[in-house]
């Protein structure tokens, strides 16, 4: 018994459905695994284009409210590439801050030879970067060592943590959320930015 054309022809087209359905298909199961990960990772992926935004969307902030900025201070590490980005948008001078951390990664004081290159700091008023405030122990040590020295502090971290999180569990969150007048995403989780691949942006 032969088979039509036509029977033939409608094989062949439900044929290319179900490869174009399981491409669809394998491609979201991809995504799910990466969501997935970086879920079990405890952080939050973010893309160049999304920094990019987030960047200049502090910037516009920033100029919107019509903060007074003399000079912008780059936390080592991915604030060098946040304060870097967001000097060029808002013309301003930049000086990087080294800090000084444990075995463990934690910051626990500024590096004097690093401060002392600010130069003299006194009334002036510096706007903090850096790309991302977890506890927020790297942003309140800066804070501090430039307010001994009579500062006038404006912390702009990338992300921070939400408002509730801020506000629950203060053991372990170093800032309030009135602490950051400036921000472009509040998460949930660390955040996993696009230059952490990159061992010459590695904090310190």
């Amino acid at each position: 018994m032969s088979i039509s054309s036509e029977v033939i022809g409608l094989v062949d087209v439900v044929g290319w459905v179900v490869a174009v359905i399981s491409i669809v298909l394998l491609v979201r199961e991809r995504e799910f695994h990466l969501k997935f990960w970086w879920w079990i990772r405890g952080k939050e992926k973010r893309s160049f284009r999304q920094a990019c935004n987030a960047i200049d969307k502090l910037a516009r902030m920033i100029r919107s409210r019509r903060f007074n900025v003399d000079c912008i201070i780059a936390i080592d590490g991915g604030g060098y590439v946040v304060a870097g980005m967001l000097a060029g948008e808002l013309e301003k001078d930049l000086r990087p801050l080294k800090m000084v951390r444990n075995p463990k990664g934690e910051v626990k004081s500024v590096d004097e030879t690093s401060l002392k290159a600010l130069g003299d700091i006194a009334n002036k008023d510096l706007l903090v970067v850096d790309d991302d405030s977890d506890t927020g122990n790297t942003l309140s040590v800066a804070r501090d060592a430039l307010q001994e020295h009579q500062a006038q502090v404006i912390l702009a971290p990338l992300a921070r943590r939400t408002d509730e999180q801020l506000n629950s569990d203060r053991d372990n969150y170093k800032l309030r959320p009135e602490d950051y007048p400036l921000w472009s995403w509040k998460t949930k989780s660390k955040v996993e930015m696009p230059w952490a691949m990159f061992p010459e942006v590695k904090k310190g």
